[in-house]
């Protein structure tokens, strides 16, 4: 067996939601990375022309990494997820990578 490789530590996670919003705020110190679901934060938009994402203005005022994973449709499994679905998700991670 070769060296052991130390994996870099992130720190306490925390999955976030609306009511542990205040646990996470950057000078509380109690959290170090934010795991989010974003389907908890989608609606259809009222156009019925897709979905809307509110991750990305739920989740700005974090200072801490983002951890996305998908519950309602996991992106990785044996049923594919429908188009819109895909597109949300990767519009949502985008965003949440530019804030971080």
């Amino acid at each position: 067996m070769g060296p052991r490789r130390e994996r870099p530590g992130l720190g306490v996670g925390l999955v976030w939601c609306p009511a542990l919003d205040s646990l996470c705020w950057g000078g509380e110190g109690l959290v170090d990375v934010i795991e989010a679901e974003p389907e908890t934060l989608w609606a259809a938009r009222s156009d019925r022309a897709g979905i809307r994402s509110f991750v990305g203005p739920a989740l700005a005022h974090l200072p801490q990494p983002k951890l996305l994973h998908g519950v309602g449709a996991p992106l990785g499994g044996t049923c594919l997820a429908g188009a819109e679905h895909t597109r949300t998700f990767a519009r949502t991670s985008w965003i949440c990578a530019r804030r971080s």
